[in-house]
């Protein structure tokens, strides 16, 4: 045993997928699917029994030393991933939509894998977005107490509060959209009619889309008065089908709406991306009331989903949530989910508040370009320029990129 360390390895299954290995609450390293092999992009978990312990090996450890085994929760089980050609499944928590009040510290399914041999614990998907954000943090690491806000793509966006000693209460829901309002909606105009609406890759096209087409102030307005009701209030929607069912009615009428108006898909769909803002904007208000119910001070706030990244909402809460601190990890969406796995694990079963962590426990460098970099720090120059021939045939514009920002003059 390596000292009589706690190791701990948390895996992503579903898209993003991802595996994390901590020693105690370090951060030893975190691999993305999407990084392995060049897969492609948003790629499910795919790594075989004998490719994980090869990669364990890689990195100084065995199979057989690793403690507990965390699996992220999904909302369907068993959730099945396919490994060397085979479809295997694994039976995981709830996605967490909207989060058990009563989830305090986060509820855990115990589970058995029959394709590793041995027990496992999974726990709510929406569970790791809080406490990746939260164990991450600044606040953690000073001992502090936090909100944490976690808005993902299939979930309405709730408010949570983290206090010491794993206690953590869901002070519910803001509004009843979900993340995937944007591209729910673009699905049903061209050129989107052939994409899935949970399409990872239709948000950023839809936004980059948008130059195509004209505001249409009227259609705007349009989605407003539809949109304004239901978006103000919170029902009673407590179920992952009740939320579904309220979010395809409350669809049907902006897109019935939109197809009537007879204008062109371009600026309707351009029309959406400017009603976007209002989000932006009941965002901020319904935030900022809730917080102040709860806390009317300067207070911490984590906040780590799939809408984290949108750097322009994130913006507008830190200038209007009169925040003594906003902390957004670099890995707040589902990139993230395997490590925040694991906070959940520690917290519930180690106590365990903070992890300790750096940006450089991922893959290491390989191919030509790291290769020369290593020949240049060993002084071997003439192994340097030959790599660096090999990394301009592969990408000949790659040297015109990395050229330096300024030229030394001797």
């Amino acid at each position: 045993m390596r000292n009589q360390r706690l190791t701990s390895l948390g895996i992503k299954l579903s898209h993003d997928g991802s595996v994390a290995l901590f020693e105690d609450n370090k951060l030893v390293q975190c691999h993305e699917m999407e990084k392995l092999n060049n897969n492609p992009r948003y790629s499910e978990y795919r790594l075989t029994g004998s490719e994980l312990s090869d990669l364990l090996r890689d990195i100084g450890y065995e199979w057989s030393e690793v403690d507990a085994l965390v699996i992220d929760g999904w909302h369907t089980t068993p959730f099945e991933v396919t490994l060397g050609g085979e479809t295997v499944p694994f039976e995981v928590a709830d996605y967490g939509h909207p989060y058990d009040v009563r989830a305090s510290p986060p509820a855990k399914k115990p589970a058995f894998s029959p394709y590793f041999e041995r027990d496992c614990t999974s726990y709510h998907h929406i569970a790791g977005h809080i406490f990746s954000a939260y164990c991450s943090s600044p606040m953690a690491q000073r001992g502090e107490t936090s909100f944490v806000f976690a808005w993902d793509g299939m979930s309405f966006p709730q408010l949570f509060h983290y206090d010491r000693g794993g206690q953590l209460e869901c002070l519910g829901y803001l509004f009843l959209m979900s993340g995937f309002i944007h591209t729910y909606f673009a699905a049903n105009f061209a050129p989107y009619k052939e994409c899935r609406p949970n399409d990872l890759s239709l948000a950023g096209k839809h936004m980059a889309y948008i130059a195509k087409g004209q505001k249409q102030p009227s259609l705007i307005e349009g989605f407003h008065s539809i949109f304004g009701k239901p978006v103000a209030k919170t029902g009673s929607v407590t179920t992952h089908d009740q939320m579904l069912e309220f979010e395809q009615a409350l669809l049907l009428k902006p897109v019935f709406r939109a197809k009537a108006s007879r204008f062109s898909d371009d600026d309707i769909l351009t029309a959406f991306h400017h009603f976007i803002e209002f989000i932006e904007e009941v965002l901020v208000r319904t935030l900022a009331a809730r917080l102040n119910e709860f806390d009317a001070g300067a207070r911490n706030l984590c906040h780590a989903d799939g809408c984290a990244p949108n750097i322009k909402w994130n913006s507008a809460i830190r200038r209007s949530c009169d925040l003594k601190e906003l902390w957004i990890p670099p890995f707040p969406d589902d990139t993230g989910a395997a490590i925040g796995i694991v906070c959940c694990e520690l917290v519930a079963k180690h106590g365990y508040e903070s992890i300790d962590w750096d940006v450089y426990s991922g893959l290491p460098d390989r191919g030509p370009a790291a290769d020369g970099q290593r020949a240049r720090e060993s002084g071997d120059i003439r192994a340097a320029q030959a790599l660096l021939g090999v990394q301009r045939a592969a990408d000949p514009l790659q040297h015109q990129r990395e050229r330096p920002r300024f030229r030394v003059l001797s």
